[in-house]
């Protein structure tokens, strides 16, 4: 499988792979809720949603985040909707921040 391509698995199998744009690697992935992945890239977030009828899944938005440290500490979902991210950044001088990114509601 290619670096820019993320696999659905569904029973203990591939059900289908999906390319995600503008990927060095992904840096997370996270469900918010059912029929809906996310993936912290180097372009930003990318959303997935799964069709309700087919259950396949689609590249929705991909959600820019800059100023995000790219090598962060920890980052994880909080289950009131936010993609939280800690880490360093050197640029202009070294700080550290925490960042809540709001998700779009369903």
């Amino acid at each position: 499988m290619s670096d820019d391509r993320v696999s659905v698995w569904h029973d203990g199998r591939v059900r289908q792979e999906i390319r995600l744009p503008n990927v060095d690697r992904v840096r997370a992935a996270f469900s918010d809720r059912p029929g809906s992945v996310y993936f912290w890239v180097a372009g930003g977030l990318c959303h997935l949603t799964a069709d309700e009828h087919t259950g396949e899944y689609r590249l929705g938005p991909i959600y820019s985040m800059p100023g995000l440290p790219q090598f962060a500490e920890t980052f994880g979902y909080c289950k009131n909707g936010y993609f939280a991210v800690y880490g360093t950044v050197d640029i202009p001088k070294r700080r550290t921040i925490l960042a809540l990114v709001e998700l779009p509601k369903p």
